[in-house]
């Protein structure tokens, strides 16, 4: 360290080849006589890099040698490049993605169990949108589309979407009396046409526009995803759910209906 500003301020000359002129830059002294060094910087480089993987990697490898370096010397190290600010994203993408699609998926329960007051109901909802989401996973798997900041958006806004084509019969469902099969049969008669043409139809034409798009983001990550979800919820609406309710509705029952009847009592 005492020698270490001189070596910096040094030029080429003949009795010196190796000189520090170009380092300063890279080291910040501080103390009364700049002999303690507050942080340094050092230059690595990574080998070609072509694909979107091949960055990712790039991120994970430094990172990881910042923490091996921080480990053995107790020193603050952390990387740095210009193209990991557009990827530290995918450092923890997944846990991000489980963890807004769990809220999204627990504020679905919350809503529903509040407009129909039946928990056994709001579970089937929920756990028929999350097969939207499961299945619209797949879908990205096969149709090329990556996960990324602007997937994860969808597949939250996919929650939020394929409950249109849940609620609304449910909510029927649980105002009906009757057998399971002649609750589900009413619902569908009174609410299918509805969804049907106020929800399905609507959203398919409002996403087909998309694929005329100039935008290669417009067209994999919205018309793609969002023409994936119309179809999928569609088919959960009215093909799945249908079903599980006829089979596991369970009784006409709202725990607002038995709150109101003891309040009055």
């Amino acid at each position: 360290v005492k020698f270490l500003p001189t070596f910096l301020a040094s030029g080429v000359h003949g009795q010196c080849t190796t000189v520090g002129y170009a380092y300063p830059s890279d080291i910040v002294f501080s103390g009364p006589q700049n002999n303690t060094i507050v942080t340094s910087r050092f230059r690595s480089y990574h080998s070609v890099l072509k694909t979107q993987d091949d960055f990712i990697e790039a991120v994970h490898a430094a990172y990881k040698v910042a923490d091996l370096v921080k480990a053995e010397t107790g020193i603050d190290v952390f990387p740095y490049s210009i193209f990991y600010i557009f990827f530290e994203q995918y450092l923890e993408i997944r846990e991000i993605a489980f963890m807004d699609i769990g809220l999204a998926l627990a504020g679905v329960f919350g809503v529903t169990f509040l407009l129909m007051g039946n928990p056994w109901l709001s579970l089937i909802i929920v756990v028929t949108v999350c097969m939207v989401v499961v299945d619209l996973c797949g879908v990205m798997k096969l149709w090329s589309i990556s996960l990324n900041a602007v997937s994860v958006v969808n597949l939250v806004m996919c929650v939020g979407i394929s409950v249109e084509f849940c609620v609304h019969i449910t909510h029927k469902f649980s105002r009906t009396a009757g057998t399971l099969q002649q609750r589900v049969n009413s619902a569908l008669i009174e609410m299918g046409s509805s969804v049907f043409v106020g929800i399905t139809v609507t959203k398919f034409f409002g996403v087909v526009v998309l694929a005329f798009a100039s935008s290669d983001i417009f067209v994999v990550y919205y018309f793609r995803m969002y023409f994936s979800i119309v179809v999928l919820g569609a088919l959960h609406g009215f093909l799945f759910l249908p079903v599980v309710l006829s089979l596991i509705g369970g009784p006409q029952f709202s725990l607002w209906s038995v709150l109101s009847r003891l309040v009055s009592w």
